[in-house]
């Protein structure tokens, strides 16, 4: 599997700042090879243009009984409601399948189980964005809001796969208390379950990592990027008590 190699093309301390920000989003640049050194992405803009609606209902989800369940009894495990949307070419081709969905899933409970935390896939989409008034591989800076608000959802985490996109950003998160949510990644990352877990971190309210390579949340996502540490687990947990209450999912 080809893991994506991540630079943020925000410093930190706009990253710290995005909590009381009006729009703040997390955003991931690509990175370098192993080998070679990561060239910075320029800055972006700190807010988000105002989003565009759509009235056309989303699809009907794909049926969710044969998905695993991560719902325990034991009290100290946290699971969320996620749902996955992935947009479909004009050719029909589909950037996450439903198969690779729940892979992906699992894949990442893996690397969250260190916080005791998990993600429970219950709906799944795959979509031709353009009947929604949306474009296939929108751009990041001005149609990311969009997307959001086009599948935004009370009530679970959602990540979109939106195609391909131009530049050097792949992926972009909103982070807890910003506004509308959702993380959004580019059709070469979206299977990867480092990326994912990585943005979904955001989601969690961690910031970025730059002094631990190996860190979930490390600026740059190698394969063995895949620790998380008490403190961020902590964080993580905090988050969703305060923010993600309704996306938590008990026996």
């Amino acid at each position: 599997m080809k893991f994506a190699f991540l630079f943020h093309a925000f410093a930190i301390a706009i990253t710290v700042l995005s909590i009381t920000a009006c729009n703040p989003q997390d955003l991931e640049g690509l990175g370098s090879l192993p080998g070679s050194s990561p060239t910075p992405t320029p800055n972006a803009p700190s807010s988000s243009p105002t989003p565009t609606s759509s009235s056309t209902p989303a699809p009907t989800p794909v049926s969710t009984s044969s998905y695993p369940s991560c719902v325990s009894s034991d009290t100290s495990r946290t699971c969320i409601g996620l749902k996955i949307v992935s947009y479909q070419s004009s050719s029909g081709v589909t950037d996450v399948t439903e198969a690779g969905a729940v892979t992906l899933v699992n894949s990442m409970n893996t690397v969250w189980s260190q916080c005791n935390i998990a993600f429970q896939l219950e709906v799944y989409q795959s979509v031709d964005p353009t009947t929604l008034g949306l474009p296939y591989s929108p751009n990041w800076q001005s149609q990311t809001n969009a997307v959001r608000t086009a599948f935004e959802d009370n009530t679970r985490f959602v990540y979109a796969a939106v195609g391909p996109w131009t530049g050097a950003t792949i992926a972009v998160t909103m982070m807890p208390g910003s506004g509308i949510y959702g993380s959004i990644v580019d059709q070469q990352y979206s299977n990867n379950p480092l990326t994912v877990a990585h943005e979904l971190g955001h989601y969690e309210g961690l910031d970025d990592e730059s002094s631990d390579t190996t860190n979930l949340m490390s600026l740059i996502i190698e394969p063995n990027a895949e620790t998380l540490n008490a403190s961020e687990c902590a964080i993580a947990h905090s988050t969703n008590q305060q923010y993600w209450s309704a996306m938590m999912r008990t026996p």
